[in-house]
């Protein structure tokens, strides 16, 4: 048994046919890179103001030892602190401040003088 099948050398489309199978097919890429840039860069905007952490919610978030050790910690006395740690925010501060140029280390001495209210009213960060 023999069966031959032809395949026409040509295919004719008018050209409306055409003009609306390629617009068909470029709606459909644009709506499927748009289904996937929204899917793959969805930060969460639908959240009209981000959550505010206490104190309270977070150390509920924690295990009991952890919870434990957080509170240790942040009851230490400044001295405790740099005993536990090694830490000496004097000498901290001056091995950053020896890094600075002279107009720079002026300037850092200048934010560090402000109160707490005045840091708050120059960079907004007062509620």
């Amino acid at each position: 048994m023999n069966i031959t099948t032809t395949i026409p050398g040509q295919i004719e489309i008018r050209r409306s046919r055409l003009a609306a199978l390629v617009v068909a097919v470029a709606t459909l890429v644009a709506v499927v890179t748009w289904a996937l840039t929204a899917y793959a860069f969805d930060n969460g905007s639908a959240q009209a103001e981000p959550q505010t952490l206490t104190r309270t919610s977070v150390l509920t978030s924690l295990t009991p030892s952890e919870r434990r050790y957080v509170n240790a910690i942040t009851s230490m006395s400044p001295a405790a602190l740099r005993a536990a740690f090694g830490t000496d925010a004097t000498s901290a501060r001056a091995a950053v401040l020896a890094t600075l140029t002279p107009t720079e280390r002026r300037h850092v001495l200048q934010v560090l003088a402000l109160t707490p209210r005045q840091l708050a009213a120059v960079f907004g960060t007062g509620r």
